[in-house]
């Protein structure tokens, strides 16, 4: 049977990382002092050594274990931390160029050409309603471009803050539409309610079934 393989997350990258930064803060350290006292690095290179088991960073996890399992049986002598010291700097330079090429999208990190997704997000909906809506205000195309970049690098909380705000504004501007007043001081209870009662019984706009979706889920 197969060792089962895990992905990275985009927390994971920044735990993984953590725990480079300071194993090679603590070898340096050593090497700084006038006087050489083996550093204590088992639980970092123990941290590390999970990624044995974690696609694409296999290598680092495996010599990580290796350096772990040296350790445990024999002192870590000034030579054998300046060895390790290098190790780690490689680790890190390596962890981090890795993690660079690729998508952090939960659960797990995908491959991605960068000039790609840029000629993709420069691209606007299909749908030529929906762009020319876009277009015809900067600030609006403005959102629609960061929520898409926030989606590329993972940030899916960001990138829902983006599109709501874009379905806020289609939703003033069809209350306005529909009651001739502005709606900048009313809350989106009090605008949804009033566009409810509206179409009721009548052809609802799309962006009137996704906020009322949004707003009971």
């Amino acid at each position: 049977m197969s060792e089962m393989r895990y992905h990275l997350t985009p927390y994971g990258i920044w735990y993984y990382g953590a725990v480079l930064d300071k194993l090679v803060e603590k070898l340096e350290n050593a090497l700084r002092m006038i006087i050489y006292f083996p550093p204590d690095v088992r639980a970092e290179l123990e941290a590390l050594s999970q990624l044995e088991y974690v696609e694409y960073f296999e290598d680092i996890g495996k010599e990580a274990r290796e350096w772990l399992n040296f350790i445990r049986s024999r002192v870590l002598d000034i030579g054998s931390c300046e060895n390790l010291y290098g190790r780690a700097i490689n680790w890190k330079v390596s962890f981090k160029d890795r993690a660079n090429e690729f998508l952090l999208v939960k659960p797990r990190l995908q491959r991605f050409d960068k000039k790609k997704l840029i000629e993709e997000v420069k691209s606007l909906p299909e749908d030529p309603r929906i762009s020319e809506w876009l277009k015809a205000d900067e600030n609006r195309m403005r959102e629609f471009r960061e929520g898409c970049y926030a989606l590329i690098y993972g940030l899916s909380t960001a990138a829902g803050f983006y599109f709501m705000r874009l379905c806020e504004r289609a939703l003033r501007e069809l209350y306005e539409k529909i009651k001739g007043e502005e709606a900048k001081k009313k809350a989106w209870k009090e605008i949804l309610d009033t566009l409810e009662e509206y179409y009721k019984g009548k052809h609802r706009p799309e962006v009137l079934h996704l906020i009322s979706y949004l707003r009971t889920t």
